[in-house]
């Protein structure tokens, strides 16, 4: 998610009606193709402050940005948008009601219900203040910050798929005792056979390019963080749902990239059927499954059945039903 809307390389908008500008500032300007009025003052500090009417910022990049109005202070690169502000930027999009932007520290703060939309993915997240700090030389990705009275994020982890292993080589046919090849003149099937099995054929593929149903992560913490597209963490009475699975932890932290989600402090996962706790507890999934449960220190196991205490849990799970329990 993380390629989030917030990336505004958009806020040179001081540029929008300025002096002449420099090689590089100008490589980065942006500009106001629609707006419905202008006006442009001078302070008493000679300060000059530029005011737009619903405007359209178009920047480098793809950026767009609208808004009610926007109020641009020149000299210290310090922007405010006004009334129904939209960020967009690639598949990346935020609303808010109100925003500041301070370009020369590369930070956004947006609230008046902001909410970030991961548009190719479908996650969501809504809070009621947003902080974004760009990516710097001792910050090495984009960091994003959710506060208020209960933020939350309906996420759809990127499908990861399980990797197959390489093919066999084809078998020696002589020395398996395989038979050499029948004609194609002895087995080659009637016309109706061929149209029967290639209909077969062709609705199979089809099932099986048809994308499963895909079912979010709903969370729900005191603060949500995003460092670039990788790390989704959450903390502070983070509860998630998801389908048949309640968990709950103070703190989360989702590796996008490596499709591990990693509950620490005080963790609970719940299952039909089963209900784990320990300090800590690693959910590892593949192709949007969970595979595997890792509890460590202090892990207890519910069930019907059986009650079991060990320092070290490891539960396999195959298409939602526990397999194999390790302790």
């Amino acid at each position: 998610m993380a390629r989030t809307v917030l990336w505004l390389a958009f806020l040179s908008v001081i540029v929008l009606a300025p002096p002449p500008l420099g090689a590089q500032e100008q490589e980065r300007a942006c500009d106001v193709p629609r707006h419905e009025g202008f006006t442009s003052i001078i302070l008493p500090n000679d300060t000059r402050v530029l005011y737009f009417s619903r405007p359209t910022i178009r920047c480098p990049g793809g950026t767009w940005i609208t808004a009610d109005s926007a109020v641009v202070y020149e000299s210290t690169r310090y922007n405010q948008l006004f009334g129904n502000v939209v960020f967009v930027e690639e598949d990346s999009r935020l609303t808010a009601d109100r925003a500041q932007y301070f370009e020369r520290e590369g930070r956004l703060v947006a609230w008046g219900d902001p909410i970030l939309t991961d548009q190719a993915e479908g996650s969501v997240i809504r809070g009621d203040h947003m902080v974004f700090v760009r990516a710097g030389e001792w910050q090495p990705d984009d960091l994003l910050t959710v506060t208020g009275e209960r933020p939350h994020a309906t996420l759809y982890p990127t499908r990861r798929p399980e990797p197959h292993p390489p093919p066999a080589p084809p078998p020696d046919s002589i020395q398996e005792g395989i038979p050499p090849p029948v004609p194609d003149s002895l087995v080659r099937p009637t016309s109706r056979e061929t149209e029967v099995t290639r209909a077969e054929d062709t609705s199979a593929m089809v099932a099986s390019q048809e994308p499963a149903e895909r079912v979010p992560y709903e969370v729900y913490a005191q603060r949500i963080i995003l460092e670039g597209s990788r790390y989704f963490r959450a903390a502070g009475s983070v509860v998630i749902t998801r389908d048949s699975l309640d968990a709950a932890a103070e703190v989360m932290v989702f590796d996008q990239e490596m499709g591990v989600l990693s509950l620490l402090e005080a963790a609970r996962v719940k299952t039909p059927g089963t209900d784990l706790a320990a300090d800590s507890i690693r959910l590892d999934l593949m192709e949007d499954e969970i595979r595997e449960v890792h509890a460590r220190s202090n892990a207890v196991l519910e069930s019907e059945d059986v009650r079991m205490l060990a320092p070290i849990l490891r539960l396999y799970f195959t298409e939602g039903e526990l397999e194999l329990l390790v302790g």
